[in-house]
């Protein structure tokens, strides 16, 4: 198995992938060997496919659904609602990280931003581990690997297991308090500045140029 592919070349009839390791500070190129062959790929890694000129042959198969095992019960789904897009899928994400000290922070700061920009609320894994943040928001190493057009990282430093995550986006944009944290370094754009004071001022402003209100 192959998983979190990026790219793909053929070389002597054989098809070599190349995948991030070591939190995305290497690629390595890989082979599979026997069968059957699994291959996940890393979302937008590769541009979307042309629509084919004809729709594919659809064969139906008859499956005995009394003969299939039956190792899981499904209880039930528990879910929240939310007017904001998926961090998953999402062109602009605003994430925060450990400067934000509480969930009403949270909510005014990083969910603020997002709904003016009409992005998704990301964050790190320290204001999951908190209780400030849903684990479905956590992006990084062992969270969502996301790739938006515009990302904005508010008051996280930038460690490797959050920009393994957030690498692929063609657009950062970093504010943090700390002149040397790593999250400049990745940034596009940097702002030194306490987020609860830039960030409600910039809020306002963006209001005014996109809503004019």
């Amino acid at each position: 198995m192959a998983s979190d592919v990026v790219a793909h070349d053929f070389c002597d009839g054989r098809l070599r992938m190349q995948r991030p390791v070591y939190a995305g500070a290497a690629l390595a190129t890989v082979e599979l060997c026997g069968s059957p062959q699994i291959v996940t790929i890393r979302p937008s890694a590769y541009r979307p496919a042309e629509p084919a000129s004809a729709a594919a042959e659809i064969t139906p198969l008859t499956v005995c659904e009394a003969a299939l095992p039956r190792p899981a019960e499904y209880l039930g789904l528990v879910s929240k609602a939310s007017g904001r897009p998926d961090v998953s899928d999402a062109r602009v994400i605003v994430s925060g990280g450990r400067a934000v000290q509480s969930r009403e922070d949270f909510e005014r700061l990083v969910g603020g931003l997002a709904d003016t920009l009409g992005g998704a609320t990301g964050s790190t894994r320290a204001l999951v581990d908190a209780g400030i943040a849903p684990n479905e928001f956590q992006v990084g190493q062992t969270g969502k690997i996301v790739a938006p057009d515009l990302y904005i990282a508010l008051g996280l430093s930038g460690t490797v297991q959050h920009l393994a995550g957030m690498k692929g986006a063609k657009f950062v944009v970093a504010v943090n308090r700390d002149p040397q944290a790593p999250i400049f370094s990745s940034a596009d754009y940097g702002l030194v500045a306490d987020i609860y004071e830039a960030v409600p001022e910039l809020i306002e402003s963006l209001r005014t140029v996109l809503h004019g209100c």
